[in-house]
Formats: structure tokens, sequence, C-alpha cells
């Protein structure tokens, strides 16, 4: 059938939609809350420049994400990181929240944020094409 939907079409589809996009940026103003992350850090992980801190406060406010394909995958990321601790302390939800910021032998010494923006780092940052105020 030429028009029959594919399967997972519908949900790639709707993440895109203003209210999808509004609630994934109140869940991870939350999550990054909870994670007790700088505002440094916030925009590292959202792979966003650091002079647009005030988006931030915006997002909380549930101004929704901008409809970029690695912005939501970020997102998306970062909320299956999230569920892995909360897997393994089921009980102890502020363990889980803290487990991401403390070192972990596994990792080296370093914390999953720590490594989460290492890795990141390779991934290009949103708007990163567009010349900043002193670029031209």
């Amino acid at each position: 059938m030429p028009n029959e939907a594919k399967p997972g079409a519908i949900e790639t589809t709707a993440i895109y939609r203003r209210e999808s996009r509004q609630s994934l940026a109140r869940t991870v103003s939350r999550l990054f809350d909870n994670w007790e992350l700088s505002n440094r850090d916030r925009m590292e992980l959202l792979g966003m420049p650091r002079r647009s801190t005030s988006v931030l406060s915006r997002y909380r406010q549930g101004q929704p994400l901008p409809p970029t394909g690695d912005l939501i995958e970020r997102v998306g990321h970062l909320l299956a990181i999230h569920k892995a601790p909360r897997v393994y302390f089921p009980r102890n939800r502020e363990l889980a929240y803290r487990w991401m910021s403390s070192e972990n032998d596994d990792f080296g010494g370093f914390s999953p944020i720590q490594v989460i923006r290492r890795v990141w780092f390779s991934w290009p940052a949103i708007g990163s094409q567009v010349p900043g105020p002193n670029t031209g």
C-alpha cells in the first residue's frame, strides 16, 4: 500500500509538534534541576552556545524546544540515560539523580555527566554555523 504509514512514523512526527516540544522542554529542565547541573553543563548537553543561557528559563516556563533534529535527539538520549539509574536504584530516587554527577570507577573516575560531555563535544553545536557577533 503506497500511502500506508511506516511503523514509528506517527511517533517520530508527533515529537515535532509544539505541545510535545513544550513537554520535552519542561521535562529536560526538571531533569537538569534534579541532576543539579550548572548552566554551562546544561547548555553543553543541549549543544547550544553558552551565551544563550536565558533560553533555559524560557524552557522551564514551557517555551517549546526548537524543532531541530539534533536537539530533539540529544534530549531523547538524556531521557534514556536518565532511565538507567532509576532502574538500578528504584527505591532511592535521590541516589539515582546523584549518581549522574558522582565519580564512578567504571568510567575511569569520571562522573557520567563528565563522560557525556566528553562524548558530545564531538557533536556540532546547534547554530554553530551561524556567525556570532564578533565573527562577522
